[in-house]
């Protein structure tokens, strides 16, 4: 039920975008939409302040009833009671927003309502790349909510079921012509916050909103938008990791003022700076264009950070050594690190060719030969030894 009660945030963004509201991050302040004012906009924080700390308080007193839906009660009531009988105001409801109408699904190619484009190659060109953009961050947001839920649980998630679960249902949803969905954070935090560990849960809550918006339509259509923007803020309280803002302040800061503002102690833990722009680039990318651009830029640029630092982390070890059988002296090289095509400059400059003994060895017990770079580094070594006769 809760889940459920939470599900209806998404119902209303998506049914609002097909009534023309603006959903980007930044349109609310550049497409030229008015804002609520006066009276209306401090009842509807009022409400949207009650709906947060209902669900932020209530479990700490008793984890009985689930904390989204009665702040959605509490939120719906203050709406009816206060704001219009008391005061003669309101806020926006859902209704307002897009109204609800309980009804089945039909299957949309029988439909003759519906337009449906030409099966062929003009129209598969049209919609491939679009699909590609909804499934990448379809899968996205189902992975990283299966890898937090299995950390609050403390279990292990199947990620080639959740993937393919999710697209047959996308397929059986575009056929009857819905619109293609994920897991969502918010709506599993709140499943999980309120007791839910198995997966009756997530049926539960699908049952649950089939007949809420069948039967119980005309209920959902008095709630008002600002509890369900209440209950999604404590969400994100809940969901966003507060210590990365610690982490990234302190690699930022330079070690004097860390060490004058902080403990030693606090002062050194902190995370490289490579991986805070990491975390900020991914961030402001989301902001302005999508997830999966956001996670293609932050994997380009993490393994551009990561090629960087193993490049100058190929360190070697050398010892003298007297060959029992020959009596001559060996050098041994042990190489540490990773050897490919970004760190082959670094691993050559580390020999001394010319006063090298005559017998040279290589030991790569702590080290890798991970591309062809590296063994034509290698090869091109033995040639710097060979020109010496060694």
């Amino acid at each position: 039920a809760a889940e459920a009660a939470a599900k209806l945030v998404a119902g209303a963004n998506n049914t609002a975008e097909a009534a023309g509201r603006q959903l980007g991050s930044f349109d609310a302040f550049t497409k030229g939409k008015p804002f609520i004012q006066g009276e209306e906009a401090v009842f509807a924080g009022i409400i949207t302040a009650i709906a947060f700390f209902v669900c932020l308080f209530l479990p700490k007193l008793t984890k009985k009833v689930p904390s989204a839906l009665v702040a959605i009660v509490v939120a719906t009531a203050f709406e009816w009671l206060v704001a219009r009988m008391a005061f003669g105001s309101h806020t926006p409801l859902v209704g307002d927003i897009a109204e609800l109408h309980g009804s089945l699904p039909n299957i949309a190619w029988l439909e003759s309502d519906y337009s449906m484009p030409p099966l062929n190659f003009e129209t598969f060109r049209e919609v491939l790349p679009l699909s590609i953009t909804m499934a990448a961050v379809g899968l996205l947001e189902s992975l990283m909510t299966l890898n937090l839920i299995d950390e609050i649980t403390d279990t292990k998630g199947n990620t080639m079921r959740e993937c393919i679960g999710q697209g047959v249902a996308n397929m059986i949803c575009g056929v009857l012509g819905g619109m293609g969905g994920c897991a969502m954070i918010g709506q599993s935090m709140i499943n999980v916050n309120s007791g839910a560990r198995q997966r009756v849960s997530s049926a539960t809550a699908g049952i649950c909103l089939l007949l809420i918006v069948m039967a119980f339509y005309q209920g959902i259509n008095c709630i008002p938008v600002s509890g369900l923007v209440g209950v999604m803020f404590n969400v994100v309280f809940h969901t966003f990791e507060w210590r990365s803002l610690k982490l990234m302040l302190l690699a930022a800061l330079p070690l004097s003022m860390r060490e004058k503002f902080f403990s030693e102690a606090r002062s050194r833990q902190k995370i490289r700076r490579a991986d805070a722009l990491v975390i900020l680039v991914v961030t402001l990318v989301t902001l302005f264009t999508d997830l999966a651009t956001a996670v293609a830029v932050g994997m380009v640029l993490a393994c551009f950070m990561f090629a960087f630092d193993s490049a100058t982390q190929v360190t070697v070890d050398t010892r003298l050594t007297v060959d029992a059988a020959t009596g001559k002296t060996v050098k041994y090289y042990d190489v540490h690190g990773i050897l490919f095509f970004g760190s082959c400059t670094h691993f050559l400059s580390l020999f001394d060719e010319k006063n090298d003994p005559e017998d040279v060895r290589l030991v790569f017990d702590a080290g890798y030969i991970v591309d062809y770079s590296a063994i034509e580094a290698l090869n091109k070594l033995g040639e710097r030894y060979g020109a010496y006769a060694k």
